[in-house]
């Protein structure tokens, strides 16, 4: 059996829709008709999505704010791209002087303007406080050197 022909009849039939809709048989359905509410989605899919958003979507956004993004650790990376993919791109932006604080390179700045934050009161406070912690874990390392070689 041909697959790809069998994948192209399903295609032909079903359509594609990008965000989720409901079918004639009332079930949640996206994609090519994939029943998400019964089936729910697969790891390897959500994987795949994943990692598709961090490459595509929220790297790239960082990158334009924050010039020396390629620079910072692999912590703070880390931290940035949970932070815009909890809240997204347009909360995201409204932490301004957070944004400042790391394009001046002063990391406790932005930890304290994230830890102030609803977002780390409320919101979610565990993972905010793990990355205020990433966002200073290297300006400890860094405070360090600067005192020992000043």
């Amino acid at each position: 059996m041909n697959l790809e022909n069998v994948k192209n009849l399903i295609i032909k039939h079903e359509g594609f829709r990008a965000k989720p809709y409901t079918c004639p048989a009332g079930k949640l359905t996206i994609g090519y008709g994939f029943n998400i509410e019964s089936e729910g989605v697969p790891r390897i899919v959500a994987d795949y999505w994943l990692d598709y958003l961090l490459k595509v979507q929220f790297i790239p956004f960082l990158q334009k704010i924050f010039p020396e993004f390629k620079y910072f650790s692999e912590n703070r990376k880390a931290a940035l791209i949970s932070m815009v993919y909890n809240i997204g791109e347009t909360r995201f932006l409204e932490f301004r002087k957070m944004i400042k604080a790391i394009n001046d390179g002063n990391w406790v700045t932005a930890a304290s303007e994230a830890e102030n934050s609803k977002w780390a009161r409320s919101d979610v406070p565990k993972r905010a406080a793990e990355v205020v912690k990433l966002f200073l874990e290297v300006q400890k390392s860094r405070d360090l050197v600067d005192f020992l070689t000043s």
